[in-house]
């Protein structure tokens, strides 16, 4: 967790982009100029620090993202105005990881998607108001935040991996109102390939994985 690595991440888009992808993990700069003032007190970084997983559990979420883009190949425009991207992966293939995995990290794996989930009950409904409210701040912060974007959508993604495999009626409830979870569109990913990017920086070994359950292998760019 505290090794360094090189990474860097990429938005990946699919046919289907919902409004609320759109407005949680926005591609293009907000078309507005400028936010509400009140929109300098809220803290939006919260948004971006969500539960993340650790040691071998990281290390299995990376080897399975390295798999699911091993034949991604990316092409970067001459002009290079464009960030390349990769189809993103159903949430269906992420989740197919919950059966995969080995016995040794299980237990692990369900106290993430537990935590995940927890979180984002708690967090979802004042995440897609803030995003809505202030998409500067937002879109500023997503940015500048280390795996944000990333870890956010993984969260997301292994939060609803989770409540699939433990439905309400087997789990205690969880408090939290106007949640809606994103499956699959466009979303950043990291990649156990070393790269670098000017869109974002990734340091530690968790930020890396970021998303392991939202990653792209992108030709060194990505995963």
């Amino acid at each position: 967790m505290h090794i360094f690595q090189t990474t860097a991440i990429l938005l990946q888009t699919t046919a289907t982009i919902t409004p609320l992808h759109k407005t949680l993990l926005p591609r293009d700069v907000p078309s507005i100029t400028s936010d509400p003032w009140q929109c300098a007190t809220v803290n939006v970084t919260q948004y971006f620090d969500p539960p993340k997983p650790t040691g071998g559990l990281l290390a299995a979420l990376l080897s399975y993202a390295d798999k699911l883009y091993e034949n991604c190949t990316l092409t970067f425009p001459p002009t290079a105005t464009v960030i390349p991207t990769c189809p993103f992966p159903e949430t269906s293939e992420w989740c197919a990881f919950t059966k995969i995995a080995a016995p040794s990290i299980t237990a692990a794996l369900w106290s993430y998607g537990s935590s995940a989930s927890s979180w984002w009950s708690a967090k979802s409904s004042g995440a897609s108001s803030v995003a809505s409210r202030c998409p500067n701040t937002w879109f500023k912060i997503m940015n500048e935040t280390p795996g944000g974007a990333t870890w956010l959508n993984d969260t997301i993604i292994f939060s609803e991996c989770y409540e699939s495999a433990h439905p309400p009626t087997s789990r205690p409830s969880t408090s939290g109102s106007g949640r809606s979870l994103i499956t699959s569109s466009t979303g950043p990913v990291l990649t156990s390939s070393a790269a670098s990017s000017n869109v974002m920086r990734r340091t530690t070994g968790s930020e890396k994985l970021v998303v392991a359950g939202a990653s792209l292998a992108v030709a060194g760019i990505i995963f």
